[in-house]
């Protein structure tokens, strides 16, 4: 990540990051989902990716019990021709990034819609 200026999430990194918290995908997701609702970017991968770390209001949200590995246990994979993954990761149960993997060159520079997405849940008790 390099040097940024801190702002806002848009509607499509909330929007992404929620595709990855599905209800009852997982224990306390409802807590990660209210705390998508309450966040900020606060930096962005270096080569062109739309990679983002990301810091919560903790004054606006309560921190989730189910804390990640820091992995959490929901991604995306690209459907389309673009190999692609989505994952999001929390410490300490708090969103802390989201990471768009690209397998084939070049870095895709936005985050795929959801449409060309498939959502894997690798939560035990979802599979």
């Amino acid at each position: 990540m390099d040097d940024f200026e801190r702002r806002p999430a848009t509607e499509l990194e909330i929007a992404t990051i929620k595709l990855l918290l599905p209800p009852d995908g997982f224990p306390d997701v409802d807590v990660y989902r209210d705390q998508a609702d309450h966040l900020c970017v606060t930096d962005r991968c270096s080569c062109g990716c739309p990679t983002i770390g990301v810091a919560v209001d903790r004054s606006r949200c309560r921190r989730a019990t189910f804390a990640g590995t820091p992995l959490l246990p929901v991604e995306a994979e690209g459907t389309g021709e673009d190999h692609v993954q989505l994952l999001l990761f929390a410490r300490d149960g708090w969103l802390e990034s989201l990471e768009l993997v690209t397998f084939s060159p070049p870095a895709r520079p936005t985050f795929p819609p959801a449409s060309e997405l498939r959502v894997v849940n690798r939560y035990p008790a979802a599979q």
